[in-house]
């Protein structure tokens, strides 16, 4: 928007519309009526500024995870606890690397609501069921009555509100949800349904649902549309990804990261080639610039080779995974 003042005959030009992003927001909400550190539920947010969609993944209670430190399983709802038992001191940053590690994603923000902040937003009750509106519910929330209303306890928003976004920044970002929500272009997913389990024996705790990795990107790949902004869908990028390391599973690893920011992987496997340093080869820069964008989030500070590797390829972009 141009804003122009006719007195001074200058103007202004104002960006107000959303850049062609996808932004990835996870949302920690303890249980306002445990005893102990409890985590209700997380909700991992994928926003795609640029169509107005949203594609959110529900992480329930009594799901479980493998621990990706000392591979044991943890529920999500005793996953703070832990972190607390592993990390002392560093529990949300734990949670966060753990969410981070079981998605392949990393996240851009992130907004941690602790039960006294929940108890004055959203909920003076033990909190929602497991149904999606009742989940969902969440975003509206943050209404200007209820700021109006409690602006003298700001202390306990302080106190129970972990975030890298300011209030008001939460507030807005709230707000928008929202209103994609009201609008019906959102797809939610909750991943402790059967379709995204395994079933894991443990020792003490029985019979337990695990969430299942390959599901979850399976899932993310058939929502392209959504993870991958404008200009890296038109790209359509194939990538492969080659371990030249002794490291076990460092391929499929890298691969995931890489597959679930919207680039294909078309394969990923180990290589006998020796090589030091990473390395990415992409005969086609300018034609696959935003997905190299996307790689290089993934291989930090790799050699760029803008020509095909000396082995047989066919993608548009390959990786080597070297030793150092």
């Amino acid at each position: 928007m141009e804003f122009t003042d006719v007195v001074q005959e200058s103007s202004e030009v104002f960006e107000v519309s959303e850049p062609d992003e996808v932004r990835k927001t996870l949302l920690i909400y303890e249980d306002v009526s445990a005893e102990d550190t409890t985590n209700l539920f997380i909700l991992l947010v994928i926003y795609n500024t640029d169509i107005s969609e949203l594609l959110i993944y529900y992480f329930p209670q009594d799901l479980y995870i493998q621990d990706d430190f000392g591979e044991i399983y943890v529920s999500i709802g005793n996953l703070t606890y832990a972190g607390n038992t592993f990390m002392y001191g560093s529990e949300h940053a734990y949670v966060l690397d753990q969410i981070s590690t079981q998605t392949a994603l990393d996240f851009d923000s992130y907004v941690w609501i602790k039960p006294d902040l929940a108890k004055l937003f959203f909920s003076s009750e033990t909190g929602w069921g497991r149904e999606k509106d009742e989940v969902l519910s969440i975003f509206s929330g943050f209404t200007l009555p209820r700021l109006v209303n409690t602006y003298y306890q700001a202390d306990i928003v302080s106190a129970s509100l972990y975030s890298n976004l300011s209030f008001m920044d939460i507030y807005r970002y709230f707000n928008k949800i929202d209103s994609v929500i009201s609008s019906d272009r959102h797809e939610f997913i909750d991943l402790g349904q059967e379709d995204f389990t395994r079933k894991e024996q443990l020792d003490a705790r029985g019979e337990v649902d695990v969430l299942n990795l390959e599901k979850f990107d399976n899932s993310i790949q058939q929502n392209y549309g959504v993870i991958s902004s404008r200009d890296l869908a038109r790209e359509q990028v194939k990538v492969e990804v080659y371990n030249a390391t002794e490291v076990p599973l460092y391929a499929r690893k890298m691969a995931r990261r890489i597959n679930n920011l919207g680039c294909n992987i078309v394969r990923y496997e180990n290589t006998s080639y020796e090589y030091e340093k990473d390395y990415i080869y992409i005969p086609n820069r300018e034609e696959y610039s935003v997905a190299l964008g996307k790689v290089k989030q993934v291989i930090e500070d790799p050699v760029i080779k803008e020509k095909r590797p000396d082995f047989l390829t066919t993608a548009d972009i390959v990786v080597v995974l070297g030793e150092e």
